[in-house]
């Protein structure tokens, strides 16, 4: 992180913060550059290809810009970006974007965030909108903000400012946070203050020390719920923080109704991924100490191919498959990961995760 990254209004003021308005892809995600020169290597170009055309290419350039703005659809993007490029056009935007990977620690502040009361948003520059999972966006955020839905992109200023009315607050109380520089300048201008985001452990510090208890008696503990600290966590801190984790969820997989229908049957599952979605990423985000990692990372296992497995189901129902059949086969995979899960959370002694 530079070393000022916290810009903008005088951050003296702690206390007069209320809002933390983020980025996506390079906030939430892994460095979006490092996937487009893996896409590069891949292909067969040169690791900047795809950044070079962007710089130097008006046309390329201009193809970004009606495709952030909603002005351009992917189907019609992505073949004359690929003859651009010199590369197949099919799926080329998710081929763009496969080496992304969430980043959980700034997943799991966001979430802390929300839940000590800060107003939380998000503003992002999007290729096509269909990407976003929605149900995690609600989780995460009071307002949403992206661009090919509002026709028009960061930097221009107004996504800011309607970036801070979704989430009910003037642009003076808000943070934003982003990994391009030049789109912090506009928010500045606001009256925002802007973190540019270079890593977790480093924004996370920062928004403590922006985000402080209204009374200004101490910062949000975001850095230290989360365990994004440099050291891992004693055992008894592994057990607290996780059994503080699984206790607030509210979900039982365990016991899967017969549904009547289809609709009845995608209800079912989305609320059981709604719940353990967030849990998992905060589970995930723990760091645990060194002679316990090898069976913490088991229990993640087990949690991570529950969701997939719900995943699937969905998938299945959404597809016209029988709900009876589905929810069968889902019984079926679901119960040795359970046992799996169990297993690890005895062995750790968090008992508030049995049963998940």
């Amino acid at each position: 992180m530079d070393s000022d990254p916290g810009v903008g209004p005088d951050p003296s003021h702690n206390g007069r913060y209320r809002g933390l308005l983020v980025d996506y892809g390079g906030v939430l995600t892994s460095d979006l550059f490092e996937s487009f020169r893996s896409f590069c290597q891949l292909e067969g170009l040169e690791p900047d290809a795809v950044l070079r055309q962007f710089r130097e290419d008006r046309r390329c350039r201009a193809l970004l810009i009606d495709l952030e703005t909603g002005r351009l659809a992917e189907e019609d993007f992505e073949p004359q970006f690929a003859g651009l490029l010199g590369v197949d056009a099919p799926e080329l935007i998710d081929r763009l974007f496969a080496g992304s990977r969430p980043d959980e620690a700034m997943l799991s502040a966001v979430r802390r965030a929300r839940q000590a009361g800060i107003r939380t948003g998000l503003i992002s520059n999007s290729w096509g909108t269909r990407r976003y999972d929605r149900t995690q966006l609600s989780a995460l955020f009071d307002g949403v903000v992206i661009s090919g839905e509002v026709g028009m992109r960061k930097p221009t200023p107004e996504i800011y400012a309607l970036g801070a009315e979704r989430i009910g607050l003037p642009a003076s109380e808000c943070v934003f946070v982003d990994d391009l520089p030049f789109n912090l300048e506009p928010a500045q201008q606001l009256g925002m203050a802007t973190v540019h985001h270079i890593g977790a452990t480093e924004t996370i510090g920062e928004l403590e020390r922006l985000f402080r208890v209204r009374a200004g008696v101490a910062a949000l503990p975001l850095l230290a719920l989360i365990g994004c600290g440099s050291a891992p966590l004693s055992a008894a801190e592994l057990r607290q923080q996780a059994t503080s984790i699984c206790s607030r969820a509210d979900r039982q997989i365990a016991v899967i109704p017969t549904p009547a229908n289809q609709s009845a049957g995608n209800a079912f599952l989305k609320q059981g991924i709604a719940a353990l979605d967030p849990e998992l990423a905060d589970l995930k985000a723990l760091k645990p100490p060194s002679d316990e990692a090898v069976v913490y990372q088991a229990a993640i296992k087990a949690l991570s191919g529950e969701l997939d497995a719900l995943h699937s189901a969905v998938s299945k129902l959404d597809q016209g498959a029988d709900p009876v059949k589905t929810f069968r086969t889902l019984q079926d995979s679901l119960g040795p990961l359970e046992t799996d899960a169990d297993n690890a959370w005895r062995a750790l002694g968090v008992s508030a995760c049995l049963g998940r």
